[in-house]
């Protein structure tokens, strides 16, 4: 099955006028999640459950580092977590130039902003 796509939300500059909305989108722990990887994106995990949750988020092989390994972590009860900025060699995919993250659990809920 085909990943969810998120739109990450855009930020409108250093000075800023009026607020831009975000998005909140519920992890699919079916199909997963992505989103456009241009290596200014920022994604934030929110537990909107009663129990502590996992994320992932999946690396591939820097080609300048060598680094591999996915980012895995859990997001205590009612707790927020923000990941990045990813650099492109490290997580955007080949295949389809998006960063690839999931969670096991719909309580699991994603914003993604792009800076």
């Amino acid at each position: 099955m085909a990943r969810q796509t998120l739109t990450a939300a855009v930020t409108v500059g250093p000075w800023p006028t009026v607020g831009v909305a975000i998005t909140e989108t519920a992890a699919d722990a079916s199909n997963k999640e992505q989103t456009l990887c241009t290596g200014r994106e920022i994604i934030v995990g929110r537990n909107s459950g009663a129990s502590t949750r996992s994320v992932t988020i999946t690396s591939k092989a820097d080609s300048k580092t060598g680094r591999t390994g996915d980012i895995t972590t859990t997001i205590a009860t009612g707790a927020t977590k923000m990941f990045g900025p990813f650099d492109p060699d490290g997580f955007r995919q080949a295949s389809d130039g998006m960063i690839y993250f999931e969670a096991a659990h719909a309580e699991i809920l994603w914003h993604v902003i792009r800076f």
